[in-house]
C-alpha cells in the first residue's frame, strides 16, 4: 500500500511539474555542458509531441522540457531546422542533411549534390513532392526526399539565410542582398527589395497576408502585397542593440522581434513596442518558434532556451515572468554527486527548509534531505547531494513543487 501511495504522490508531482506558469527555461543539459550560442547555429522545433533542440547535439523531449535525451550521431550536430516530410526525420544544421528513418534514433548525411560545407539553415516543402534548403551556398532541391540535390539559385548573389513558402511562391533572405522572389520553384529569382532600409534580412517569417523581414541595425520590415513593397518598422532607433533583430516571428496580430537587446513585441504593428525578457535576461535573443500557443524563445551566450504561453506575455516592466525550462541538476547522468544550481529561478536564490526528495521509478522515496542553506544570490552557490548509495538507474529528484528526472550509471 505504501509503495501505490508512493507512485500516486509521484505521479501527482509529475503533473504539477507540467502546469505551465508564464516564463520557463527549458534546459537541454543531458550528460554535458551545451548552449544555444547564435540564431545561425541552433534550431526549436516540435514534430509529433517531441521537441527538438540542436545544440552541441540535437537534444529531444517527449515531455515539453521537463527531460531530455539527446542523439550520439555527429551527423546531427548544431542542428538549425528539425522537419518530418514522407514519414522520415530531417536534421539540417552545420554538416547539412541528416535523415533518420527510425524517429531519430539513428541519423545518416545525405549531401549528394551540395556541398556539406555550407551550412543549412531551413527546409520548406512544396507541394508535398519537392522539398527545399535554405544555405550558406545558396538554395537546394530535391525531387527524391532528399537523397540528392540540385542548385536553384538563378538571380540570386548572395548567401541566403531563410527561406518561406507562400502559396507555392518562395521566399528567400539573404545576408546582402534583401529579399528574392521564385514563383517557378526555384528555377528563377528575381530581388524584391522596395522600401527595405538595409538589405543585410537575417531571417524572414509570415502570417497569413503578412510578411516579416528582420534587419540588422534597421529594425523590422513588413509587406502585405507579396514583398512588392516593405514598410520599415523601428524597434527602438535610439538603441542600436534593439535595431539589429536576429529574428522576427509574425504570429496572429503579435509579432516578436528576438534582437542584441532584448525580446520584443507589438500588437499593432511596430507602433507601440514591449520589451517581453524573461526575467529581463539583458542578453542575445535569437531563434523563436510558437508552439501549442507557447512562444518559444533562444537566449545567445549561454542563456538557454524559454518558453511562455502567449496569452500570459505582458511587457517586462509588469513583471512578466517566464517559466524556464532548466539546468538545474548536473552532471546528468551522474555516479557519485548530483549538483543543484542554485541560480536558477526556480530555487530563487534560495532552498533554505526545503526538503529535497529523491523518488525511483517506483515511486519509493529513496533518500530525503534538508538543506540549511542562508539565501544564496541568484549568482551563485550549487548544492550538492551525494548518490553513491543508488543503484544504476532512473531518479526524480522533487523539490520547490518541482520535479527533475536524472540518471545514476556505474
Amino acid at each position: 500500500m505504501k509503495k501505490i501511495i508512493n507512485i500516486v504522490v509521484l505521479i501527482l508531482i509529475l503533473n504539477g511539474a507540467n502546469a505551465f506558469s508564464q516564463w520557463k527555461w527549458l534546459s537541454y543539459y543531458v550528460g554535458e555542458y551545451a548552449y544555444m550560442l547564435s540564431s545561425f547555429d541552433y534550431g526549436i522545433d516540435y514534430i509529433d509531441s517531441t521537441l527538438w533542440v540542436g545544440v552541441g547535439n540535437l537534444y529531444y523531449s517527449n515531455d515539453f522540457g521537463l527531460s531530455w535525451e539527446y542523439s550520439t550521431s555527429t551527423a546531427v550536430s548544431k542542428v538549425r531546422n528539425v522537419i518530418k516530410y514522407k514519414n522520415k526525420l530531417y536534421a539540417g544544421g552545420t554538416y547539412g542533411n541528416a535523415i533518420s528513418e527510425d524517429g531519430g534514433k539513428s541519423w545518416k548525411l545525405q549531401n549528394t549534390g551540395y556541398p556539406g560545407s555550407s551550412t543549412l539553415n531551413n527546409y520548406v516543402i512544396i507541394k508535398d513532392s519537392i522539398l527545399f534548403i535554405s544555405t550558406s551556398g545558396g538554395i537546394y532541391c530535391s525531387l527524391d526526399e532528399g537523397m540528392t540535390w540540385d542548385r536553384k539559385s538563378n538571380g540570386i548573389t548572395s548567401n541566403t539565410t531563410f527561406m518561406i513558402n507562400i502559396n507555392d511562391t518562395l521566399f528567400a533572405s539573404s545576408t546582402n542582398n534583401g529579399v528574392y522572389i521564385s514563383t517557378d520553384y526555384g528555377e528563377n529569382w528575381i530581388a524584391k527589395n522596395k522600401g527595405l532600409p538595409f538589405l543585410g534580412i537575417m531571417n524572414i517569417n509570415s502570417y497569413d497576408n503578412k510578411i516579416c523581414a528582420a534587419t540588422f541595425g534597421y529594425g523590422i520590415c513588413i509587406s502585405t502585397n507579396k514583398g512588392e513593397n516593405w514598410q520599415s518598422i523601428d524597434i527602438d532607433k535610439n538603441n542600436i542593440y534593439s535595431q539589429r533583430v536576429y529574428y522576427v516571428l509574425p504570429y496572429k496580430n503579435y509579432i516578436f522581434a528576438a534582437t542584441s537587446e532584448g525580446l520584443f513585441m507589438t500588437t499593432d504593428d511596430g507602433t507601440k513596442w514591449d520589451r517581453i525578457d524573461p526575467n529581463q535576461y539583458g542578453s542575445l535573443f535569437t531563434k523563436l518558434n510558437v508552439i501549442n500557443d507557447y512562444l518559444f524563445c533562444g537566449v545567445g551566450r549561454n542563456g538557454g532556451v524559454y518558453r511562455c504561453k502567449i496569452d500570459d506575455l505582458t511587457s517586462v516592466h509588469n513583471d512578466t515572468k517566464w517559466e524556464q525550462i532548466e539546468k538545474p541538476l548536473y552532471p546528468n547522468p551522474t555516479s557519485d554527486y548530483i549538483t543543484v544550481d542554485l541560480s536558477t529561478t526556480t530555487f530563487n536564490g534560495s532552498v533554505e527548509e526545503q526538503s529535497i526528495r529523491i523518488f525511483d521509478v517506483l515511486g519509493n522515496e529513496v533518500l530525503t534531505t534538508t538543506p540549511s542553506l542562508r539565501n544564496t544570490s541568484a549568482s551563485e552557490g550549487q548544492l550538492q547531494i551525494n548518490v553513491s548509495s543508488l543503484q544504476t538507474g532512473t531518479y526524480f529528484l522533487q523539490t520547490c513543487s518541482v520535479v527533475y528526472k536524472f540518471m545514476v550509471v556505474r
